[in-house]
């Protein structure tokens, strides 16, 4: 593959579908080759800048097909792991990357609490995969919907016995009245 910034160096691959990886000007494009115009066209299948951002024109899936898994259980404990996770404002070191503010997790803190998000490389340096908490969330906001329709059937069931204390105090009103002399 060619290095970053080659200068319009493009590389075809073929496995059933042509395709070229484009280098111009640092930015590396990805695009099929009837698709093939300008460079970062709407086309282009994948782009990644100089900077570290990537585009992708279409959707990024995961492998998750049932048949490639064992030992599936369902997360445990999803809400208190979410209130556990930390999430910051923070803009990067690097000039070279995206500048201004960022939204994300510090990997470190994130390493505390799911540590399966988690990966270190070489050097030390540790990031995480984003879209993994999904399922976390998920589970969360299903135990929270628990809690929610708990605290409603709770609700509902205090106002039917504030109705009926209501009613009962308003029927001991006009019982007393009713026994109050020279009321007779």
């Amino acid at each position: 593959m060619p290095k970053s910034g080659t200068g319009g160096d493009a590389h075809h691959l073929s496995s059933g579908r042509d395709f070229v990886f484009n280098t111009v000007g640092g930015l590396f494009s990805f695009r099929s080759i009837s698709s093939l115009s300008s460079l970062a066209s709407h086309t282009d299948q994948l782009v990644i800048s100089p900077n570290g951002n990537a585009t992708l024109r279409g959707t990024l899936t995961q492998n998750s097909d049932v048949r490639w898994k064992k030992r599936i259980a369902t997360l445990e404990n999803a809400l208190e792991t979410i209130l556990n996770l930390r999430g910051v404002t923070f803009a990067w070191k690097d000039t070279g990357r995206e500048q201004g503010r960022q939204i994300g997790f510090i990997a470190q803190q994130v390493e505390k609490v799911l540590p399966e998000l988690v990966a270190t490389d070489e050097n030390g340096y540790k990031s995480v995969a984003y879209a993994n908490i999904v399922p976390v969330l998920v589970e969360a906001m299903k135990t929270q919907q628990k809690e929610i329709h708990a605290l409603e059937a709770e609700l509902k069931d205090r106002d039917r016995q504030q109705a009926r204390i209501e009613r009962l105090e308003a029927q001991l009103a006009a019982l007393l009245a009713a026994c109050e002399p020279g009321k007779r």
